[in-house]
Order: C-alpha cells, then sequence, then structure tokens
C-alpha cells in the first residue's frame, strides 16, 4: 500500500515534496503570527471601545453638569438684570431729586441776593435819614 504522501502527489519528488512541505509550514507559521496578531488587535480594539464608552458616559455626565451651571448662572443674570434695572431706577429718581434740589438752592441764592441787596438800600436809607434827622435837629436848633 501506499502512504498518504504518495497518493497525493504521485508526481512529485521528494526535493518538490519538501519544498512544498517548506513553504506550507512558513504559511502556517505566517498566518500564526497574523492571527496572534489580530486577536491582540482584537484586545486593543476592546479596550478602545470600553475607553470609548467611559468617555461618552463622561461626555454625557459634563453635558449634564454644563446645562445645570448654564441654568444656575442664567437664573443669576436674570437676578441681577433685576437688580440693575432697580437700582438704575434709583439713581434716576435720586437725580431728578438732586436737580430739584439744585434749583432751590439756586432760587434761595437768588432770594439771598436780593434780600442783601434789598439790606444794603435799607442801610444806606437808614444812613440818608439819620443824616437827615441830625440836619433837622441842628437846624431846630438853631
Amino acid at each position: 500500500m501506499m502512504s498518504n504522501k504518495e497518493t497525493a502527489l504521485p508526481n512529485m519528488d521528494q526535493t518538490s515534496i519538501e519544498m512544498l512541505t517548506h513553504q506550507l509550514k512558513r504559511q502556517i507559521s505566517e498566518l500564526k503570527e497574523k492571527n496572534e496578531a489580530l486577536t491582540l488587535t482584537n484586545e486593543n480594539l476592546g479596550n478602545v471601545e470600553f475607553s470609548c464608552r467611559l468617555l461618552q458616559e463622561d461626555k454625557k455626565a459634563l453635558e449634564r453638569e454644563y446645562a445645570q451651571k448654564s441654568e444656575q448662572q442664567l437664573k443669576i443674570i436674570g437676578q441681577l438684570r433685576s437688580e440693575v434695572d432697580l437700582l438704575t431706577r434709583k439713581i434716576s429718581e435720586e437725580e431728578t431729586k438732586n436737580r430739584l434740589l439744585a434749583t432751590q438752592i439756586e432760587q434761595t441764592q437768588m432770594d439771598f441776593s436780593r434780600a442783601i441787596d434789598e439790606k444794603t438800600k435799607l442801610n444806606e436809607a437808614n444812613v440818608t435819614l439819620e443824616a437827615n434827622i441830625n440836619e433837622l435837629s441842628l437846624d431846630v436848633k438853631r
């Protein structure tokens, strides 16, 4: 009986069979290396996918946190705008009061100036009157 090698490859000589065997062993070795590399790549891919899921969860958490902070900041901005509006109204009211007081002060200063002018005129008239009285007294005595 013939062996399997002899029946499978009847027309090949021993050297050709050895070369073919060597080539097939080399291809098997290359395939094993590629399989190991593929296995390693699959493991790396699994790690990357896991990291990606973690990063996506972190991103979602950060987006929720950002939305909450944004909402809080918008509320604070609204409160600050209300306070600014209130203070602006108060300042406007105070400016109106100050303008009124400034007008009253000007009026008072003008009234005071007129009063001083009238007092000066009265004093001058008084001095003239006293001089006239003194003159009349002298004339009566003579």
